[in-house]
């Protein structure tokens, strides 16, 4: 604790600022990361804006964020549009957590900011959700891999604090092209990454149904299967081993806090990749 005052020709100023600092390893044993779910389309002019924020974002602010491209039909037939009932991923989002232009950026699927937002705000709202919301819980992926004409993510948490916690999964690809004219990309070469292609069933929030109550230390271990589809009468195509490694998979913990859920935390990883708990060294 720091206690700074003014002096002013000789004499103290009565008005005094105390600066309390904390080692977050103290109270915070994971490593917290921010999910940055970017609502979006290919045909959204302002979108490649935002595109960029996130891209040209301090290597500080990129450590601790994931960012998930959550398309919607803007004005017209986005192709990478996932659908969540009648409503496109983007617009489903949205709905429930305000927004309603194009872009909006939901940070910890908590709150939105609607807009390009500028880098600098971006930043201060990734400092905020980690100041405020610090992690309880740790992600582990263990195993990536196509099985059985399913993507099959074998993933894991501790809590640091104990709780109620719900693991959620998104799935998401890279380098994926759509040109046309009137569609934006970040470049303006079609290239758009960070897709959200597939989700668990629980992704927006905490579900008691599927969630578990942890005490301090216990492992949870949960595995997500996503069947590769096609439409009635058409053959199912499997993606190669070459388009295989343009997926990677966030997978994410809710957490309960009284009748409101929060993200607690989240992790990526690539295809045939595994990644450890990270923690605060």
């Amino acid at each position: 604790e720091y206690v700074y005052s003014a002096t002013y020709k000789g004499e103290p100023s009565a008005n005094k600022v105390t600066v309390v600092a904390k080692n977050r390893k103290k109270y915070e044993t994971y490593f917290r990361k921010v999910g940055l779910f970017k609502c979006t389309s290919v045909w959204c002019s302002a979108c490649p804006s935002l595109a960029s924020t996130l891209h040209t974002m301090s290597d500080e602010a990129k450590e601790h964020s994931v960012v998930l491209a959550c398309h919607g039909n803007f004005n017209s037939k986005d192709p990478f549009s996932l659908y969540v009932g009648t409503y496109d991923l983007g617009s489903y989002l949205m709905g429930v957590f305000g927004g309603g232009a194009w872009p909006t950026l939901i940070y910890d699927l908590n709150s939105a900011e609607v807009g390009a937002a500028r880098q600098n705000e971006v930043e201060e709202n990734i400092l905020a959700r980690r100041s405020e919301s610090p992690a309880t819980c740790g992600i582990k992926i263990s195993s990536v891999k196509m099985e059985d004409g399913a993507l099959k993510v074998k993933a894991a948490m501790k809590s640091s604090t104990g709780g109620k916690y719900d693991l959620a999964c998104a799935v998401m690809r890279d380098g994926l092209k759509y040109q046309a004219q009137g569609s934006h990309s970040l470049n303006g070469d079609g290239v758009y990454d960070e897709v959200v292609v597939n989700l668990s069933g629980n992704f927006v929030r905490y579900d008691s149904k599927s969630g578990k109550e942890l005490k301090v230390d216990e492992e949870y271990t949960k595995e997500f299967v996503f069947p590769f589809t096609a439409p009635e009468g058409q053959e199912v195509k499997l993606p190669s081993e070459e388009e295989l490694k343009s997926f990677r998979v966030a997978v994410y913990a809710h957490r309960a806090v009284g009748e409101k859920s929060t993200m607690d935390n989240i992790a990526v990883c690539g295809y045939g990749k595994s990644i450890d708990y990270l923690l605060n060294e």
